[in-house]
């Protein structure tokens, strides 16, 4: 049985269908009530005929000829035919009519007779069965009609009345939608409508939203703070090495560098986490105006000189956002890091506007993302197929701090498919949407400082 996903939907089916019940029992109903008092009107009828000519034979003294062929006349207009009968047989009249017992009705074949006494003779009146079948037809369409107009009205009154009546948790569900995924405490839900049921509802979010924010709160503050705690002597460890490193000969030089790059890991992955539980929308909408070009040549120059060689940069168009350069910058790093280490030639950082979004995309020819993971990828901690072959070195935050950073900016982040290799899709809010709806021309290509192709920076 179908059933309407809407709260709207399903109180006005409720409504059609107990209407349509209701309505066709009424229907049935009075078409049994007008079939019998069709019944009852047609045998009142045929008595008053009947009736009229026992008159005739008895009042009268008319002789059974003269008396049926009077009646014959007066009642041909209503298509009434009268017989008069002696001892059960006919002397008078239509000789189709059948006899029935004096004071009674019945159908007989296609007529319905009724036949009252007159004296020694029985008078009796009969009339087709078409008549009253067509009355019968004629209250069944009407009932029909009725049924289906009453049905009609209903589900409009039901949708009406429906809509009316959800209207305040339609209005609350908006409500909750437009808060910002960083709402917490300070969500706003709305004055109270008067409706009890919503209202008790958003006073039950109200207050989970109030103990998720503290929560939030207190997570967020943690994590600061230890993040912080942990990079201090990590920060201090590296010094140390790296000291040791400048005045050490060759004897433990190996030993210092593999504890030098270990200490290194662990302070990129204290310091990714920290991303990971930092960012939000009120942070970036406190940001100021960048262009994504520059933020892009920031995180290019982030890189060794050996990857920003396979790195092609192309812009379609300037744009500019709001957005936390630190932030944005580790995301990117981030991205381009991802594809360098998992494909053996050039990565492309294509530039471009898309309606109200910006969209940065890079593209590798690795060996891609498979169709099934292209979601959970983004999860903090989760490596693909590729990633858990041991080959490829990693922690499983990196496409987790690009999905969080894009999310803040009111963005998203995603795969989609590809003929060969990876395409990742980041997009942003834009600040530079043109009012008149016109195409920008395109910009010059990024430069190159070491000589590059002209329409690419290869870095």
């Amino acid at each position: 049985m179908w059933i309407s996903r809407s709260l709207t939907g399903r109180v006005a089916l409720s409504v059609a269908f107990g209407s349509l019940v209701s309505a066709s029992v009424v229907a049935v109903v009075s078409g049994v009530l007008s079939s019998r008092l069709a019944r009852t009107q047609e045998d009142g009828a045929l008595r008053d005929a009947a009736g009229m000519l026992a008159f005739a034979l008895q009042v009268k003294h008319h002789d059974a000829e003269r008396a049926a062929a009077d009646q014959t006349g007066e009642l041909a207009h209503a298509g009434i035919a009268v017989a008069v009968f002696e001892q059960r047989r006919l002397v008078a009249g239509d000789s189709a009519i059948e006899f029935v017992a004096p004071g009674s009705c019945a159908d007989v074949s296609r007529a319905r007779v009724c036949a009252v006494p007159a004296g020694h003779f029985v008078a009796a009146a009969a009339r087709d069965h078409t008549r009253t079948r067509e009355q019968q037809d004629v209250s069944a369409h009407a009932a029909i009609l009725a049924v289906i107009f009453t049905m009609l009205v209903s589900t409009g009154l039901a949708l009406a009345l429906a809509y009316a009546a959800v209207k305040p948790l339609i209005t609350f569900a908006s409500t909750v939608q437009r808060i910002p995924s960083d709402g917490g405490a300070d969500a706003e839900l709305g004055a109270d409508e008067g409706v009890r049921e919503v209202d008790a509802l958003r006073a039950a979010l109200r207050s989970a939203f109030d103990r998720l924010g503290r929560a939030l709160d207190q997570a967020n503050h943690f994590a600061g703070h230890a993040a912080a705690q942990l990079k201090m002597p990590l920060t201090s460890i590296i010094g140390e090495l790296d000291h040791s490193l400048e005045i050490a000969g060759e004897n433990g030089r190996d030993e210092r560098q593999r504890a030098r790059r270990v200490a290194a890991r662990l302070f990129t992955l204290v310091e990714r986490l920290w991303i990971l539980a930092g960012p939000d929308e009120r942070a970036v909408r406190a940001a100021p105006e960048l262009s994504l070009r520059a933020v892009v040549e920031d995180a290019l120059e982030t890189l060794p000189e050996p990857a920003r060689c396979r790195i092609t940069c192309h812009e379609a168009a300037p744009i500019k956002l709001r957005a936390d350069p630190a932030l944005l910058v580790s995301a990117i790093v981030s991205a381009l890091e991802n594809s360098l280490k998992f494909s053996d030639g050039d990565v492309r950082a294509i530039i471009e506007a898309r309606g109200e979004q910006a969209l940065l995309a890079i593209e590798d020819d690795g060996p891609g993302i498979l169709e099934r993971e292209r979601e959970q990828v983004f999860a903090p901690f989760y490596r693909g197929q590729q990633g858990r072959t041991g080959q490829y070195a990693g922690h499983g935050i990196g496409l987790a701090i690009i999905s969080r950073v894009t999310s803040a900016h009111g963005g998203t982040a995603r795969f989609v498919e590809r003929a060969r290799g990876a395409r990742l899709e980041m997009t942003f809010a834009r600040l530079d949407i043109a009012d008149d709806g016109l195409a920008r021309p395109p910009k010059a290509p990024l430069p190159n400082p070491n000589g590059g192709k002209t329409g690419s920076k290869r870095m």
